[in-house]
């Protein structure tokens, strides 16, 4: 009889052992999940009230030809459409001989007649800078001076600034891009507005060998696969800054190639972060 209430005995103490270990680990799990359920998450608006402008030349009518603008282009188009939910049919691409200065304008008005939560400028491709101030070439640009069938600064500025939205992107990635952001940072916006450049306003952006993919822009190819994709996993929810810091935090500044010095700017608040919704 002793022997079976001590057998009786021990298996009460194991179940009570499991019972507070269980009651723990209950705690434990509502707390974790109590924190998690508070933590800040971005809140997204519908991914239908943003539109998308996509310039991207890589053979041009006159001036030289460039290698991987047009990858570099339908890398943006995937990270829209695949793993940010952007409706296809808000997302314009205008890609080498589509590429015409009457086009671009034209889009640009378009984009700029949108309402909704955000629009993206993202153009890659042969810049220049003419009596102080940046433009885009388009594919007929001049094949002597550059000085026609451009878009200046000027023109997309005009385009957007009265747009019904709540935040511009724009992403330019060519040579004295940084231009670009010397002429737009003093305009009024009322839109929350972020820029982001290859380049300074004096200098050159350059394509650069990669071992095993060919030429690659410098400024996108970092930006795009080796922080927003390798890095971020092209996740919804990363904000832009992020991305831009990430990226130059570890930028290959010991090696002597790789001269070009990405700029930003924005008017956002600092507590404020822009997102690609």
């Amino acid at each position: 009889m002793k022997v079976l209430e001590k057998k009786v005995k021990r298996k009460m103490k194991k179940k009570n052992k499991k019972l507070v270990l269980a009651v723990v680990l209950g705690i434990f799990i509502l707390n974790f999940t109590t924190q998690t359920a508070n933590a800040w998450v971005p809140e997204i608006p519908p991914v239908e009230e943003s539109f998308a402008l996509i310039v991207a030349i890589n053979d041009y009518e006159n001036v030289d030809d460039l290698s991987s603008p047009v990858y570099h282009a339908n890398r943006w188009y995937n990270l829209l459409v695949n793993h940010q939910g952007y409706n296809p049919s808000h997302i314009t691409m205008l890609l080498n001989s589509a590429a015409t200065e009457s086009n671009i304008e034209d889009a640009l008005d378009e984009i700029g007649s949108k309402s909704g939560n955000q629009i993206n400028l993202i153009f890659i491709g042969h810049g220049e800078v003419d009596f102080g101030k940046y433009f885009f070439a388009g594919w007929d640009t001049n094949d002597k001076w550059w000085y026609t069938h451009k878009v200046t600064s000027e023109e997309i500025y005009d385009s957007i600034k009265d747009a019904d939205v709540d935040e511009i992107y724009l992403h330019f990635a060519s040579c004295y891009s940084g231009e670009l952001i010397n002429d737009l940072k003093e305009k009024s916006w009322d839109q929350k507005v972020l820029i982001h450049t290859a380049e300074t306003y004096d200098a050159k952006a350059i394509e650069y060998p990669f071992s095993g993919v060919g030429y690659r822009q410098l400024f996108e190819y970092r930006f795009l696969e080796w922080t927003f994709n390798d890095h971020f996993h092209n996740t919804i929810g990363i904000d832009l800054s992020s991305v831009f810091t990430y990226m130059k935090t570890y930028w290959p500044t010991t090696n002597p190639w790789y001269k070009d010095e990405p700029q930003t700017w924005d008017n956002l608040d600092s507590t404020e972060k822009m997102y690609l919704f």
